[in-house]
């Protein structure tokens, strides 16, 4: 069978070279470029290929490789990248197929998947990205990876600060100093809230962190499912720089129907040792208020005070368990040196409304209950 072999198939280089050179038939000529062993001979054959189908059937099923993507850069009908792209596993083919594509929304597409198939493109590839359709058409659990984020939110803030339109490409956020723009992004529920926070982060001038805290009420007034949104306002509340500020934000929400509120931003924010106190020992604030507050607290004197002195039993038991003092003497906290805790625990449950897990006590002496609470 060796004897009726073609002069390309040759194991001399050089006469394989000359018997490709001597080729007029596209299809043996394609039939070279798959099937020699010499890629010198691969690549001179492809260079005398000029059916269409044929490159395309090369670039489909070598697209990674140079053979293929130089099969691929001589394809005229864009519409067959196009498919390469669409059938494509891997990033570098859609990237290489964005070099190929003229511009057009084909392109746009090209960069998109690479970025889905390959988180590590993103900071590389998401800037060449100018149609705003595509932009937004990157699935969510891609825009939500760590990876991807950071990238696709300042792009996307670029899309969005002027206009959003697509049409225009405004300074990156890091560059925005006027305290009035940033307050806009910030407002804007169409950007996302990394991209929000971000804005928040810049924003220098207290009257306008005032004024944004007060405009988004209602975000901490939604149910703690609403965290994204309860995020934002709380990153205004915590770039506010005096405690007073805060209190008053603070105020505005104590003792009302939504006690968790005041609980997330004693939580989140750092204020005077004094001021913690002030609302861990106020009977009148709800439990998870007090409790947040003494979480917050240093002074372990003033905690243990907590401890023994104060009425209700579930705040007692968490100033109790931040001084790591323990339970004595019955249903009553008093500061001991026994390491003994008479509360024993009898089952716990997440409250489904407001997010908190109720953790259930009794006491081992004279069998009262309590409840502790514990927000998200």
């Amino acid at each position: 069978m060796g004897l009726f072999k073609p002069a390309w198939m040759s194991e001399n280089i050089e006469k394989a070279l000359a018997a490709v050179a001597k080729l007029i038939d596209q299809a043996e000529i394609a039939r070279v470029v798959e099937e020699s062993r010499f890629p010198k001979v691969k690549e001179a054959a492809l260079a005398k290929l000029t059916d269409e189908d044929r490159l395309f059937s090369i670039a489909l099923w070598n697209p990674k490789n140079k053979i293929g993507l130089t099969a691929a850069g001589k394809i005229r009908n864009p519409n067959r990248l196009v498919f390469i792209v669409e059938n494509a596993i891997d990033a570098d083919v859609c990237l290489s197929m964005a070099a190929l594509l003229p511009d057009s929304q084909a392109k746009q597409v090209a960069y998109a998947k690479a970025v889905c198939l390959n988180e590590k493109y993103a900071a590389e590839v998401l800037p060449k990205i100018t149609d705003y359709g595509v932009f937004t058409s990157i699935p969510d659990k891609t825009k939500r990876s760590y990876r991807v984020q950071p990238a696709y939110y300042k792009r996307e803030v670029e899309f969005k600060t002027i206009g959003g339109n697509g049409g225009s490409f405004p300074d990156a956020l890091e560059k925005i100093s006027d305290n009035g723009r940033l307050a806009n992004i910030a407002r804007d529920r169409g950007l996302g809230g990394y991209i929000r926070i971000a804005a928040i982060h810049r924003i220098a001038d207290q009257n306008t962190l005032k004024k944004l805290a007060i405009e988004f009420y209602d975000y901490l007034k939604g149910e703690p499912s609403d965290g994204e949104m309860q995020n934002i306002a709380l990153e205004v509340i915590r770039k506010l720089a005096t405690d007073k500020a805060v209190t008053e934000i603070i105020e505005t929400f104590n003792n009302g129907d939504k006690p968790w509120i005041p609980s997330k931003i004693l939580e989140n924010t750092t204020l005077a040792q004094n001021v913690f106190e002030k609302y861990a020992r106020d009977p009148g604030n709800d439990d998870r208020t007090r409790i947040s507050a003494i979480k917050n607290m240093t002074n372990i004197d003033s905690i243990r005070g907590i401890a023994a002195t104060d009425a209700d039993l579930t705040v007692s038991l968490a100033a109790c368990e931040k001084s790591g003092i323990h339970m004595l003497d019955g249903c009553k906290c008093t500061i001991c040196r026994n390491e003994v805790h008479n509360w024993e625990q009898t089952g716990s449950e997440v409250n489904n409304i407001d997010r908190t897990s109720e953790t259930y006590y009794r006491c081992r002496r004279c069998g009262k209950t309590k409840i502790s609470y514990a927000s998200d």
